[in-house]
């Protein structure tokens, strides 16, 4: 998982920040407008 975290590009890095941001949203409504972006 290291090195998989290591070759990771900005690009990834960022798609995944966006997944876990919606995953927020998701699983919580009402933070919907605080993480909205």
């Amino acid at each position: 998982m290291a090195g998989k975290y290591k070759t990771m590009t900005l690009i990834e890095e960022s798609e995944l920040e966006r997944l876990r941001q919606r995953q927020i949203k998701d699983y919580n409504p009402a933070l919907k407008s605080l993480v909205f972006v």
